[in-house]
């Protein structure tokens, strides 16, 4: 099970693939030559942050378009991004993710969130 926070969502899914404008994967730990196991590990994770993604966005929709005033919804939605949530998913070995060999860096922070 993997701990994050809301605001670490985006940063996961980007560190692990980006998509061009036609939703061709062109960027990401998923785009390296990995092997068959860890790429599997990633997707999932990928898959279940992408989740975890989808229900953010809603809940993030619904505080701005609520009646609440501008203040409270600030501080909601600052509740909202600080909340730790689990990601249904293992962490992947570190030091799989160590021994790919690229020209790309990749923030050390978020390997830390998905691996260990």
């Amino acid at each position: 099970m993997i701990e994050a926070k809301n605001s670490d969502l985006k940063s996961i899914l980007l560190t692990l693939a980006g998509f061009n404008k036609d939703g061709k994967m062109v960027q990401g730990l998923l785009t390296e030559n990995v092997s068959l196991g860890l790429k599997r590990r990633l997707q999932k994770i990928h898959t279940e942050a992408g989740k975890a993604w989808t229900e953010f966005q809603k809940d993030v929709k619904d505080i701005n378009d609520s009646k609440e005033s501008d203040e409270v919804k600030e501080k909601e939605l600052e509740d909202l991004f600080n909340e730790s949530i689990k990601i249904n998913a293992e962490k992947a070995s570190m030091e799989f993710i160590e021994n790919i060999v690229t020209s790309k860096f990749y923030d050390t922070t978020t390997l830390e969130l998905i691996a260990e």
